[in-house]
C-alpha cells in the first residue's frame, strides 16, 4: 500500500520530528509514504492574517497536486 503525504509548514520547519514520526508509522505498516511534487504551504498563515485570496490560491494549487491521487481513492 501507498499513500500521499501533506507536508505542512509546522511539521516541516518547526517539529520535523512530526514528519518523520509518521512516515516510521507508516513504514512499520507497511505502507509507502509518497510526498508529491508541487505541494505548497497550506496557506493557515495566511488565512490567520486575514489573507484569503493568498490562502484560497495555496489550497487551488494543493488541491490540483492532489486531485488525480483523490479521483483514485488514494490515501492522503
Amino acid at each position: 500500500m501507498r499513500a500521499a503525504i501533506f507536508v505542512d509548514y509546522f511539521a516541516n520547519h518547526h517539529r520535523p520530528a512530526i514528519g518523520e514520526a509518521l512516515i516510521s508509522i507508516l513504514h512499520h505498516n507497511r505502507v509507502e509514504a509518497l510526498v508529491p511534487k508541487g505541494q505548497i504551504s497550506s496557506g493557515f498563515v495566511d488565512l490567520v492574517q486575514g489573507n484569503q485570496e493568498a490562502a484560497l490560491e495555496n489550497a487551488r494549487v494543493n488541491l490540483g497536486v492532489y486531485a488525480d491521487f483523490a479521483r483514485n481513492n488514494f490515501p492522503i
